[in-house]
């Protein structure tokens, strides 16, 4: 967000469109997607001739900015025509137009790039060091316990500098500011989860482990809607407590409770505020498919009918 406004404010671009591609390669969705930021309207045609022939006229000789969030190698499928399908009606954009991908994964940027792929580094160990501190105590100053700044000295290298591992796994430790219990979490088996270097899965895990019951099936529930989805915290309160995972407290109104529930994971960096409602990272987004593997199943075409597993609700 904070990208687009900049961009907006210095006039460079005519358009500027952010797409949150995920595993997920559907050339019609991300064109219909792609159109819908363009207009500002939702459209009905589901022709995907008509579709790009709907963007060419949109896009034609304008100077254009396409970012292209979280990509996968399912974008390379079809011997890249699924890639060559989707950029076909971006030929005749203004010269000086972009567009910009990120992903995790080597092959795609082998795959679609036309120059060097620029590798995001975590923070450096100082200004990390600091920022997870501000995150568990509030404060980067010094006058913290000195034993659990010791512990946290020796989790802090296991978070490969990611903000969102600090933020996730500090709003946790910052829950329980017992020696005990930081050394617990230093010492999980989880942390020998075989991973890449980059890899900050472990400290999710961690932090959905120490979830509440109850915040653990609400939030698991959530990685029934795609990625980048931006949630209502009233709208997903109501559904959290029609799926009965909101238990009644005295004599407050179920309702409220959700609310409660989604504030609280709000809270814990879950969720995160967004113009327009609130998104989960996409890496949360990954742990809530894995932790909800067996309880539901996401249907995208006709063929998944085959792969659902018996033991889904």
């Amino acid at each position: 967000p904070e990208t687009t406004s900049l961009l907006n404010e210095t006039k460079i671009f005519d358009l500027i469109i952010w797409i949150c591609v995920s595993d997920d390669f559907d050339v019609k969705r991300l064109t219909k997607e792609v159109i819908q930021s363009c207009t500002r309207k939702e459209g009905t045609n589901d022709n995907l001739d008509s579709l790009q022939h709907a963007l060419l006229k949109q896009v034609n000789n304008k100077r254009l900015l396409i970012v292209l969030d979280d990509m996968w190698d399912d974008a390379l499928k079809e011997n890249g025509q699924c890639w060559k399908r989707f950029c076909a009606p971006f030929r005749t954009v203004q010269e000086g137009s972009m567009m910009l991908v990120t992903t995790r994964c080597l092959k795609v940027t082998e795959g679609v790039r036309t120059m060097e792929p620029v590798k995001l580094e975590g923070l450096k160990d100082e200004v990390f060091w600091k920022f997870f501190k501000l995150c568990v105590f509030g404060s980067e100053g010094s006058d913290n316990d000195p034993e659990l700044e010791l512990i946290g000295r020796k989790i802090v290298p296991k978070l490969k500098g990611s903000p969102l591992a600090a933020k996730t796994l500090g709003r946790m430790l910052s829950m329980d500011l017992q020696a005990s219990h930081w050394n617990f979490i230093l010492e999980s088996e989880l942390w020998e989860l075989r991973q890449e270097e980059t890899d900050i899965l472990p400290a999710l895990r961690l932090s959905y482990m120490y979830l509440p019951f109850y915040l653990k099936q609400c939030f698991a529930f959530c990685a029934v809607y795609p990625k980048d989805y931006k949630f209502q915290k009233a709208c997903l309160a109501e559904i959290w407590v029609a799926e009965g995972f909101v238990e009644p407290q005295g004599g407050f109104l179920i309702q409220d409770i959700g609310r409660r529930y989604f504030e609280d994971l709000v809270a814990r960096s879950f969720f995160q505020k967004v113009s327009g409602g609130y998104v989960i990272h996409d890496l949360l987004h990954d742990m809530a498919q894995k932790v909800s593997e067996h309880n539901c199943f996401i249907l995208r075409n006709k063929s998944d009918f085959d792969k659902v597993p018996q033991n889904v609700r």
